[in-house]
């Protein structure tokens, strides 16, 4: 399989695995293992041969956490807005959908990018134990 390919794959399965254990689903207990996908998708680029590997970890990740926002909290994007004309329309749905759901995904990135580089500097043991220091 394309490696690209590979890492779309695992930044889309996050997301539709924690769309899928976000209650009232049945399926909460696969908030225990959600995270594997993105965990596998930065050790796969780290350790490759590549160039700008903090970038591509920070694409494909940023994507997950970005689908991830959107399939959970596109609702908010329903709010009224108060000119009902199109371009207040569009302005409403962008300052209440739009922006809202990539800037969370963003501010999602510093602990995932954080782990990144404290595994880089530290070694796997430090990392991964930072990752959950960092998430919490």
């Amino acid at each position: 399989m394309n490696k690209t390919l590979r890492r779309y794959l695992f930044s889309f399965a996050f997301p539709v695995c924690m769309w899928a254990a976000w209650p009232p689903k049945p399926l909460v207990f696969l908030v225990f293992i959600v995270f594997v996908p993105v965990l596998i998708l930065e050790k796969e680029i780290s350790e490759s041969d590549e160039k700008r590997k903090g970038r591509k970890i920070f694409w494909f990740v940023y994507i997950a956490f970005l689908l991830w926002n959107i399939m959970t909290t596109w609702w908010v994007g329903n709010t009224e807005a108060v000119d009902k004309s199109f371009w207040g329309v569009v302005q409403g749905k962008v300052m209440t959908g739009i922006i809202p759901n990539a800037a969370n995904a963003l501010l999602m990135m510093l602990p995932f990018m954080l782990f990144s580089f404290t595994k880089k500097k530290l070694g796997n043991y430090f990392g991964y134990l930072s990752f959950i220091v960092y998430w919490i």
